[in-house]
């Protein structure tokens, strides 16, 4: 039976100077710029529609790469990928702060960057009509919607993965309690998860 070992997920060689050296470079550049472009933003003077979209994108941005960061550091800056992950409770952390979270962010990030275009497409074409449908509280509701849509969007990916504790021998220690995949998620839930997350990418699938 197999066991959850980031070792195995990606090539190693690969992974580790990715993610262990140059993603903390890139993490300390995304918070700084993002975090001044909040600060900038958030000024009385600087609030207009245009710039609650920029900000709420800057904050998706951010997140996408701060969720994961503790891991990563952990488990490719600090070499510890090797060692089989426990208990239960850190394998559905790593789960969850390593996949689902950042990609909920980075969903919300493309849709905020449409609504910008699809706003800047109504200030130049339709400047009349941007006067009743760009204000302030309707650019506010549409990022919270754009929030929930995207916290919806891949609300199934935190049900979709099931961790056991399982014993192995692992260097040379007996009983070592280790995550396993378990099997318990049926066939028909898998396909109803691959129907409802590929169809809300656009992408064909066979029924």
């Amino acid at each position: 039976m197999e066991y959850l070992n980031i070792t195995r997920e990606l090539p190693i060689r690969y992974a580790q100077p990715m993610y262990g050296y140059i993603m903390p470079f890139l993490l300390l550049v995304t918070i700084v710029a993002n975090t001044l472009i909040v600060v900038v933003l958030s000024k009385r003077h600087m609030r207009t529609p245009t710039n609650a979209v920029l900000m709420a994108m800057a904050l998706s941005d951010m997140f996408t790469l701060l969720f994961p960061a503790p891991w990563l550091f952990y488990m490719y800056t600090f070499g510890n990928h090797y060692k089989p992950l426990s208990p239960v409770g850190a394998c559905y952390a790593w789960n969850f702060m390593n996949e689902v979270i950042p990609a909920l962010f980075h969903t919300a990030s493309i849709w905020l960057t449409l609504a910008l275009a699809v706003q800047r497409y109504i200030y130049v074409c339709h400047a009349p009509v941007a006067r009743t449908w760009c204000t302030m509280p309707r650019v506010l509701k549409c990022v919270a919607w754009i929030s929930i849509l995207a916290t919806l969007h891949q609300s199934t990916r935190f049900v979709d993965r099931v961790y056991e504790p399982m014993t192995i021998s692992w260097g040379g220690q007996q009983d070592v309690i280790v995550c396993h995949v378990s099997d318990k998620i049926t066939i028909m839930k898998l396909r109803e998860h691959i129907y409802v997350y590929f169809e809300s990418h656009n992408v064909p699938i066979l029924r």
